[in-house]
């Protein structure tokens, strides 16, 4: 019996020391184990090496925030990290007092340019573009043939508007480049600046041309032909009307996107491409992942894919926002009358024997709001729907745009 108890209880010191050292080791595994947020999203938990791989892989930009696991539950926390190769010492004093190790592990090896972050090749085989299915192709065409048609609307708008930034802006600055400019001055950045010019007075023509339209059909100024049938036609007796709001408001969101897409990518402005790709992606059911300049460049030797990504997304994008004020006026200015019948609903003029009656209630009237509010939702949305479905499609138009865009099922 006393050998017995000596054999149970001998093992007890070694249990306890591996007990030991499995908190240990797990206290030790938790104190290189991170969370990283960027670009509104949180990955991790991470160690050291995925770190690098995510970095390596472009997966998050030289400015992000970890937070080791051990704080996750906690508010704040947060240590900023700038992972750029030009940093300086006190970019990431923080991480170097709270991480030392996860300083030691990563920082010197991109400051040493040993550590670069690599983006994946443009093209594809030439072989599989040739093999590709016939869905495939045919969402290509489809693409191609909106892509067409946005081009042929957005010509319309500022045909007029191109030739007046040809000869009042292009004209005049290339001259003056050539008899008066110093090599200086005829550095990227001037030219850039003299692209933004030309491309703002030129989307002017999404702004001036809807109020023209408008003004043409509002006023009946001209009664001849096709426009007297087509304004007689739109009831233009003097009133404003939803779709001429909502086609001015098109207009102005346009123009916006669009000079605010082509200053993003001329001067590099990490803050638009962010964010207003970013929405615009968005509502049309893509996403690029564009994070830099650089990212988007990569797209534009193809003349199709510049069109899209400078002009034609963006106005495509558009017309959510003035579809939702196009609606919403429609509400507002005209009342709809629906006919609700009950048994118990007595009246003197619209009876139908045992049955009951019927009562006219009007989209006006606030207890009825409801229901016509149900309409007008469904309405947005499916207007929201046939735009992620051409966008869907119009990132087809190119084999390598295809390849990098992926389907953005949140909404």
């Amino acid at each position: 019996a006393d050998h017995e108890r000596i054999h149970m209880h001998t093992p007890l010191p070694m249990a306890n020391a591996v007990a030991d050292r499995a908190r240990h080791s797990h206290r030790i595994s938790e104190e290189k184990l991170f969370f990283i947020y960027c670009e509104h999203k949180i990955y991790g938990p991470l160690n050291h090496s995925e770190i690098i791989k995510k970095f390596i892989r472009n997966e998050i930009t030289i400015k992000i925030w970890i937070k080791n696991v051990k704080d996750a539950e906690e508010k704040g926390n947060w240590c900023p990290v700038n992972l750029s190769a030009d940093q300086t010492e006190k970019d990431n004093e923080e991480l170097q007092s709270r991480f030392p190790k996860l300083y030691d592990y990563l920082i010197p090896q991109i400051r040493s340019r040993v550590l670069k972050q690599y983006t994946k090749p443009v093209d594809i085989p030439e072989q599989a573009a040739k093999d590709e299915t016939f869905g495939s192709g045919l969402a290509r065409l489809i693409g191609k043939l909106f892509l067409v048609i946005g081009c042929i609307i957005l010509m319309a708008h500022t045909v007029w508007t191109v030739v007046l930034a040809i000869c009042c802006v292009d004209i005049p600055s290339l001259c003056w480049y050539e008899m008066f400019a110093t090599e200086a001055e005829k550095e990227k950045k001037k030219r850039n600046v003299l692209v933004f010019w030309t491309i703002f007075i030129a989307s002017l023509g999404l702004l001036i041309t809807p109020l023209i339209v408008v003004f043409i059909v509002l006023l009946d100024y001209f009664q001849i032909g096709l426009i007297e049938t087509a304004t007689n036609g739109w009831d233009s007796s003097g009133q404003i009307q939803s779709w001429m709001i909502a086609y001015i408001s098109w207009g102005i969101c346009s123009c916006l996107f669009i000079n605010g897409a082509v200053a993003g990518i001329l001067f590099d402005n990490k803050s638009v491409l962010n964010h207003l790709y970013y929405y615009l992606f968005w509502i049309l059911g893509v996403d690029f992942d564009f994070k830099d300049k650089s990212d988007i460049e990569k797209f534009l030797d193809d003349v199709s894919a510049e069109m899209c990504v400078g002009f034609v997304f963006p106005a495509l994008a558009a017309v959510a926002p003035s579809a939702i004020i196009g609606f919403i006026c429609n509400f507002a200015f005209e009342e709809k009358f629906e006919l609700t019948c009950d048994s118990d609903i007595k009246n003197d003029y619209l009876c139908f024997g045992d049955y009951g009656c019927c009562d006219v209630i009007s989209s006006h009237d606030i207890e009825n709001t409801y229901s016509f509010i149900g309409e007008l939702t469904s309405n947005i949305l499916a207007t929201w729907a046939v735009i992620r479905i051409i966008g869907y499609l119009m990132v087809n138009v190119s084999p390598e745009i295809s390849m990098f865009a992926k389907r953005n099922v949140y909404v």
